[in-house]
């Protein structure tokens, strides 16, 4: 079996309550802490931006101004990206269209070296050219190819910034000077996160006498980059749970020769095993099942992690992954359900608002009674 087998340490670790901390009286609102964690691009941060919407005043103005800059520049890095993708899958963009991308690489420049904050005003963003390049066929095929690859595109170490063209779909509204981006637009940027962040909110959950109680949570979102993962300890002082995030459609791709998502489910093992985190419920959350069915139309699972020997449907999959993850977390992979894996996709507010509320109640339950997990 790839990437190492069960992992020492107690059961506690994986599923129980932290070892101090909880409710510190009857009278008091009840608090949580946790750590949003997993490698680079999993979607933690959309996560993160849910919580905003959902328990705090959302995103204001200048998230606004900030997010079309964003966006402007995830949409020039996807188009050249795929322009240098097409020598790859074997098409070719018409020879009226073969200097766009060049010609946007400086406008991308302009658009990276701006103070983020900034609008865009002073920048002259090329739609035309942009539309014109998006539309043309060699360009469409090797999105294609990314929405829904074959073997000849597998393993490939190419990475768009939006990988559902989500951008790139929505240029018509997007060129506009009055546009502005909604909650849906800024869920969908992708934005590395740097350093640390964190929200304080209080949401309703059920209690163990079946009565609605507040509940306040901390939440740090601390950056999944190699050299980001140092820090991670420093965060676990009255620690209640770690909500780690894996990217499933990563399967099948590979970054410094290493399969993408063995890495993340390697790293996850390190988090079961740091001694900083020996307290903390860890919760897994399976993210981007939206696109890992996509994929699943052109890829086998089984080509990536040979151990996989079922039908390429998206609940035998799914099913195998669980399983996959108990195993990494020292848990015995049953056919019951695991109920602190869970799938997910992270830009769906309301699916989102569900696990949330789940986890927050979980937790909250378990540092008062040594109830079942999710019971």
């Amino acid at each position: 079996r790839r990437g190492g087998g069960r992992t020492g340490g107690r059961r506690g670790a994986a599923m129980g309550g932290a070892c101090s901390g909880g409710p510190a009286s009857a009278a008091a609102v009840p608090s949580i802490k946790i750590l949003l964690l997993g490698g680079a691009n999993v979607g933690k941060s959309t996560i993160f931006k849910q919580m905003r919407i959902l328990y705090k005043e959302g995103f204001e103005d200048k998230d606004r101004v900030m997010a079309k800059g964003c966006i402007t520049e995830n949409i020039l890095e996807t188009l050249i990206d795929l322009d240098q993708a097409t020598d790859h899958y074997g098409v070719q963009v018409l020879e009226e269209n073969e200097d766009l991308a060049d010609e946007l690489k400086p406008v991308l420049m302009q658009v990276k070296v701006r103070e983020v904050d900034m609008p865009l005003e002073n920048i002259t963003i090329p739609w035309e050219r942009i539309e014109r390049l998006w539309s043309d066929p060699g360009i469409q095929a090797a999105f294609q190819e990314f929405q829904h690859p074959t073997r000849r595109g597998a393993g490939q170490e190419y990475t768009l910034p939006v990988l559902t063209g989500y951008f790139l779909r929505k240029l018509d509204t997007i060129k506009r000077d009055s546009y502005v981006p909604s909650d849906d637009d800024i869920l969908h940027l992708r934005r590395s996160t740097s350093d640390s962040d964190t929200i304080n909110f209080r949401m309703e959950v059920m209690s163990l006498i079946g009565k609605l109680t507040s509940l306040q949570v901390t939440c740090t979102d601390v950056g999944g980059q190699a050299h980001e993962r140092t820090e991670w300890p420093k965060h676990a002082e009255n620690l209640n749970a770690i909500l780690y995030v894996v990217s499933l459609p990563e399967f099948s791709n590979v970054s410094g020769g290493t399969n993408v998502l063995e890495s993340q489910l390697e790293i996850l093992e390190t988090v079961k095993q740091n001694e900083h985190f020996q307290c903390a419920t860890i919760i897994v959350l399976l993210n981007k099942v939206d696109l890992l069915e996509s994929k699943l139309q052109g890829l086998e699972v089984s080509e990536f992690f040979p151990e996989y020997q079922g039908a390429n449907d998206i609940n035998s999959v799914l099913k195998f992954f669980k399983q996959e993850v108990a195993r990494r977390l020292g848990q015995e992979p049953t056919e019951e359900e695991l109920p602190n894996i869970i799938t997910s996709c992270a830009t769906n507010t309301e699916l989102m608002r569900t696990i949330i509320e789940k986890i927050g109640q979980s937790i909250l339950q378990r540092t008062l009674s040594e109830s079942k997990f999710f019971g």
